[in-house]
């Protein structure tokens, strides 16, 4: 949406903000265009995804990814444990937005 906010900031403040005004939102910009690129694009319910787990990610990592629950993911791979391996691939069924 494109809403319009309101900030307060003291004046020595506000003339720093305006002076860096341009760059402030050119690095907003590329940060959310970066972090809109890095998110899934969800599907239909009852479409699956399999992924391949990378070094590092953890069940809640992968369960925030697709916007589903850690116990769901448990579920639909009959796991009983958080414990997964690197390259293991887990079916997930992202949540529609």
């Amino acid at each position: 949406t494109n809403k319009d906010y309101f900030i307060t900031l003291p004046k020595a403040k506000a003339v720093l903000f305006r002076t860096q005004q341009d760059s402030l939102y050119r690095i907003a910009a590329t940060y959310f265009k970066e972090r809109a690129s890095s998110m899934p694009d969800f599907t239909k319910m009852n479409e699956r995804t399999v992924h391949r787990v990378k070094s590092g990610e953890t069940l809640g990592h992968i369960a925030g990814k697709y916007g589903v629950g850690v116990s769901d993911i448990k579920r639909w791979n009959g796991l009983r444990s958080d414990m997964i391996r690197i390259d293991q691939r887990i079916l997930v069924y992202p949540k529609r937005l």
